[in-house]
C-alpha cells in the first residue's frame, strides 16, 4: 500500500496537480508513524 501511494502522490505531482492523502490506523496500526515514514521518504 504505500509503494502504490506515492505512485500515485509522485504522478500527481508531476501533472503540477494536488495529491491528498489520508491516513488512519486501520492499515497500518499507527496513523501517526505512517505519515512519518511517507514524509521522510
Amino acid at each position: 500500500m504505500r509503494r502504490a501511494t506515492v505512485q500515485l502522490v509522485r504522478q500527481a505531482v508531476s501533472e503540477g496537480r494536488r495529491a491528498y492523502v489520508l491516513v488512519n490506523s486501520h492499515s497500518e496500526g499507527n496513523a501517526p508513524l505512517t505519515v512519518q515514514v511517507h514524509a521522510v521518504g
